[in-house]
């Protein structure tokens, strides 16, 4: 299967795009672009979460799922709980199952539904979706393109809070309407015409109002069946990369918090408006700047060897998200057989043997079945030296001048390296 080639000539102006080192607010959330021009911050690169990795074709990579284990032991108990919900209404309600079964049906297809798309989403994601690389000797990150997608319906839609509205009150109103006269039909032995009426007239409106959310489901699906959408790989020049530092200040029910990511977006080849985009979580604006230097760093000196770069540190780490992980964890928890018997108890309870195997049959076992896995493997290769790609001159004119200022004690944020950036800002 051929790689789309881009340049610098493929991509139409984004209107999304940042300019280096520029600020702004959309929705709430502070941006903060880091490049395109990724030149040095002089932070320290580094990572601490478990997104990065060193891929068997030593490149770096980004995986779609973090390695932590206990991250996704959590995420499995809220799947049995949404399913333990469902069973444990069946069976308050197995005296009266026949009264309260309009609203049964409907609380197990919402619940059932979310775990069900979240475990296919995963599992396709893992046959069709290659992990974004970087290729230092190319200068190219190498990503998964899908076309002819068709966008999966949601109740609350941020573009259109008046549509938004209007699918919640149906739900509610559906709902309500719809059980109260189903329940006035079969909790009423001896029904007089006119309570009749309205209890099959409830349920006429209930359905009424319920068909304008389900729509949409209805057609995703039929359309998804006979239009599936095709994904192919596109190999994206490093320098036409936006990385932004994101940062969202909300208030929960634990009070005020904020939250961080590092915003990875690729431009589409004859697009303007979107762009593909690998968000990274973080747990601050420091790790942000190094988790950005750790890739650039990687881009900048990967070519002659994974040892030149702080990346290397990565291909030292055992995994430790598959069975094996687990039964080392079990051969270090032997040493102590006091503790042992308990926390081989509180590990089945907490699912962490079945969370080591479903990590490890995303991570290993389906990327082995991938479509796109020969692709990958053949693009990953390292190319003769005559054919490295060279950063533009642009670049390393800027790097120049910004370390030079770093030597005088000054940082990324300073006034006069953001004055540097901006003569070289393109958009």
């Amino acid at each position: 299967m051929d790689i789309q080639q881009t340049d610098k000539n493929s991509f139409k102006t984004a209107h999304w795009r940042l300019r280096c080192g520029q600020r702004e607010t959309e929705g709430g959330i502070e941006k903060l672009a880091l490049s395109p021009l990724p030149v040095a911050t002089e932070q320290l690169p580094l990572t601490i979460n478990k997104f990065l990795l060193i891929n068997p074709q030593k490149l770096l990579e980004i995986q779609g799922q973090s390695t932590n284990v206990s991250l996704n032991q959590f995420s499995l108990w809220g799947q049995i709980y949404t399913l333990g919900a469902i069973f444990f209404l069946l069976w308050l309600t197995s005296t009266d199952l026949l009264v309260v079964l309009p609203i049964l049906i409907l609380v197990t297809v919402i619940l059932g539904s979310i775990v069900w798309l979240r475990f296919s989403d995963s599992i396709h994601s893992s046959k069709v979706s290659i992990s974004p690389s970087f290729h230092p000797q190319k200068q190219q990150v190498l990503i998964t393109l899908q076309t002819g997608d068709i966008p999966r319906p949601c109740l609350v839609n941020d573009s259109s809070s008046q549509s938004a509205g209007w699918q919640i009150f149906c739900v509610l109103a559906g709902a309500i309407t719809f059980s109260s006269g189903w329940m006035l039909l079969c909790g009423g032995k001896h029904l007089t015409q006119l309570w009749l009426s309205i209890a099959i007239g409830s349920i006429i409106f209930g359905s009424f109002f319920l068909y304008f959310p389900i729509k949409p489901w209805i057609v995703y699906f039929f359309q998804s069946k006979k239009n599936p959408p095709q994904d192919h790989l596109a190999a994206i020049p490093w320098e036409e990369v936006s990385i932004e530092f994101h940062q969202l200040s909300a208030v929960s029910y634990v009070g005020p918090r904020s939250m961080y990511q590092l915003s990875i977006r690729c431009p589409l080849p004859d697009e303007s408006e979107r762009a593909f985009t690998i968000g990274l979580p973080v747990y601050s604006q420091q790790e942000a700047f190094c988790l950005y230097e750790l890739i650039r760093d990687y881009m900048e000196h990967g070519a002659k060897g994974l040892e030149h770069t702080a990346a290397a540190e990565l291909q030292t780490e055992a995994p430790d998200y598959g069975r094996a992980a687990y039964w080392r964890e079990v051969k270090q928890h032997l040493k102590n057989p006091l503790t042992y018997p308990f926390w081989q108890l509180w590990s089945l309870i907490s699912l962490r043997p079945f969370a080591h195997w479903y990590m490890e049959y995303l991570l290993d076992v389906l990327p082995k079945k991938n479509i796109h896995r020969e692709a990958a493997i053949q693009w990953s290769q390292p190319i003769p030296e005559s054919e490295w790609a060279k950063p533009s001159e642009q670049l390393q004119e800027a790097n120049r001048r910004v370390r030079e200022l770093y030597v005088k004690g000054l940082d990324w944020e300073s006034p006069e390296v953001q004055a540097v950036l901006r003569e070289y800002e393109r958009v």
